[in-house]
């Protein structure tokens, strides 16, 4: 979708940014390849011998692909892709605004209003599902293992700052809700009280009680995953049964996650 202008140039329909662009103008939005090459034009390696363009994602969006399903398929939180996710973001706000610019452009040419545009149109939206589904899956994580994540530090490095506040407000509602229906309500020799919450004594007292009531990770839980690089063996047994796989680069596996954690953590394997 969001490709460079000059990878682009030789066989992409062009589209207005403002109003003021002039008809011979050469300016371009950043875009997919659409069309197909002149006569005396390099073919481009997206087209085969019989002239039919095969599609070719951003690599910044099939990343983005790749960090959703990793999200979704696997039991715990991941590592924010923060520089990932700003960058997309951005970009889909550049497009909108162009796109927006030609709509309203009274010299656009129909080609630029009917055709192009609602293209355009149609990846922003496929881009923007992409992004409110990879935060999604991490905030039903966030909620679902809230008490655990707060108390771990190594998990708590992986959010962003939005989630870090997010858990921590999400915690104080789940700690005030639980004493202000329950226990200011129990006897004192049963363990009620009647101090507020700031004069209550504990260590982090929001997220002893969320990792009371909320789940941990099943660590034990199988997942499919594939080897992004050339892992070699590795061990794939429990503690009665000494057993390893080969993982070479491309490879798919199912396996219990909790035995190739480390691997996801630093890169080497993807979850599918």
């Amino acid at each position: 979708m969001f490709e460079d202008e000059e990878d682009d140039a030789a066989y992409s329909v062009p589209i207005r940014q403002n109003a003021e662009v002039m008809e011979d103008s050469n300016e371009k939005m950043p875009m997919m390849p659409m069309g197909m090459p002149g006569a005396n034009e390099e073919i481009p390696d997206n087209v085969d011998e019989v002239g039919v363009v095969r599609a070719e994602w951003n690599p910044r969006y099939q990343e983005l692909i790749r960090a959703w399903q990793s999200e979704e398929n696997g039991p715990e939180i991941l590592e924010w892709k923060d520089d990932l996710y700003k960058e997309l973001f951005n970009l889909v706000e550049q497009q909108e605004a162009m796109i927006q610019a030609t709509l309203s452009d009274t010299n656009a040419t129909a080609e630029d209003s009917l055709f192009v545009a609602p293209l355009y149109q149609a990846d922003v939206a496929r881009v923007k599902f992409v992004l409110a589904a990879y935060v999604r899956a991490r905030l039903i994580k966030l909620q679902k293992c809230a008490g655990y994540i707060a108390k771990d530090p190594d998990v708590w490095a992986r959010l962003s700052e939005h989630e870090q506040t997010f858990i921590n407000k999400y915690l104080d509602l789940l700690y005030q809700h639980h004493r202000a229906s329950f226990v200011y309500d129990l006897p004192k020799e049963y363990g009620g009280t009647d101090k507020p919450l700031d004069d209550l004594d504990g260590n982090n007292p929001q997220a002893s009680l969320a990792l009371e009531i909320t789940s941990p990770p099943d660590l034990e839980a199988y997942v499919f995953i594939r080897c992004l690089t050339e892992v070699g063996d590795v061990h794939v047994g429990d503690e009665h049964i000494n057993d390893t796989a080969y993982f070479a680069e491309g490879d798919m596996h199912i396996v219990r996650y909790g035995l190739i954690r480390h691997l996801i953590l630093q890169g080497d394997v993807e979850l599918v």
